[in-house]
């Protein structure tokens, strides 16, 4: 056998590695984009010309484009009183059922996530349900004020960011 020559199972053996390499960094970069912004310091500077100036340092480098869902389903849960375990559970009661679809709303106002994507995140639901949630809602708060106003607080929570 010729020292050069690359064997079947040396070609496997490098594809394996190279995917486990790419599942690691995959992790690191979601590790790091799910992270909040705990670690935000405001540090002042001088520039050249004396002029203050205020900067932004992060430990994080990567900042959040996105609220999590859970940061969604907390704010719902302060607003609705539902606790946010009783949101992601089965259960199927009027109240606990707004205060979800409101979340669901909410989150698909917010965020660019797909309806499968917020289906994961409230236990598995299917985007058909979702989607369900998301029109039942967007019809209530075409006919009530009340509900408008809700989810207007829980947007504008995460659209008045400073950035």
């Amino acid at each position: 056998m010729e020292a050069n020559k690359v064997t079947k199972f040396d070609l496997h053996r490098r594809y394996v590695e190279g995917r486990r390499r790419m599942n690691a960094n995959a992790k690191i970069v979601k590790q790091i984009i799910n992270e909040p912004e705990e670690k935000t310091k405001e540090t002042n500077f001088t520039n050249a010309a004396n002029d203050q100036k205020t900067i932004m340092i992060t430990e994080n480098c990567v900042r959040p484009l996105y609220p999590s869902a859970r940061e969604i389903i907390g704010i719902v849960s302060g607003i609705t009183g539902v606790p946010p375990h009783e949101m992601l559970s089965k259960r199927r009661t009027a109240e606990i059922i707004h205060a979800r679809h409101m979340a669901i709303y909410c989150l698909k106002q917010v965020t660019h996530f797909s309806y499968p994507q917020i289906g994961k995140a409230f236990g598995d639901l299917d985007h058909t349900t979702v989607l369900h949630a998301t029109r039942r809602m967007q019809r209530i708060i075409s006919e009530r004020k009340d509900v408008k106003e809700m989810a207007d607080s829980v947007i504008a929570e995460f659209n008045n960011d400073d950035v």
